[in-house]
């Protein structure tokens, strides 16, 4: 069998009325979904899909109540850390509305003021 000269094959696929169109949908489609894979949006989107599939079936719950001590907790009631008074009163008063779950989201901002090396500072300078 002989094998076909590489010039006269180059002509004869080139004499063709084929387009280029369909090749480069298609090159141009496997570089956008590897684009897609690669870039971590395929990964994204199926963690937001999950969740919204997975919220379907689920009422929300009424009885959570999330604490959040911030800066103007910390203006009102001293630095951190609260006393063990003040967060017994701020739970006496949660559990007053019967929840489910209780969240306390506490800043904790700055050294504790009320441990002994604080004390031991405050007494140093007070000398």
């Amino acid at each position: 069998m002989r094998m076909p000269d590489a010039a006269a094959l180059l002509k004869k696929l080139r004499s063709r009325p084929l387009t280029r169109t369909p090749v480069l949908i298609w090159f141009g489609t496997c570089a956008l979904v590897g684009l897609y894979l690669w870039s971590g949006l395929a990964e994204a989107w199926r963690e937001r899909a999950f969740d919204h599939v997975a919220a379907l079936g689920r009422q929300p719950q009424r009885h959570v109540t999330v604490v959040d001590i911030d800066q103007a907790t910390l203006a009102t009631f001293g630095n951190w850390p609260l006393s063990r008074g003040v967060l017994a009163t701020l739970l006496d008063q949660i559990s007053e509305a019967k929840p489910a779950l209780v969240v306390l989201d506490i800043l904790i901002d700055g050294p504790d003021q009320r441990s002994p090396a604080a004390k031991a500072r405050q007494l140093a300078q007070e000398l």
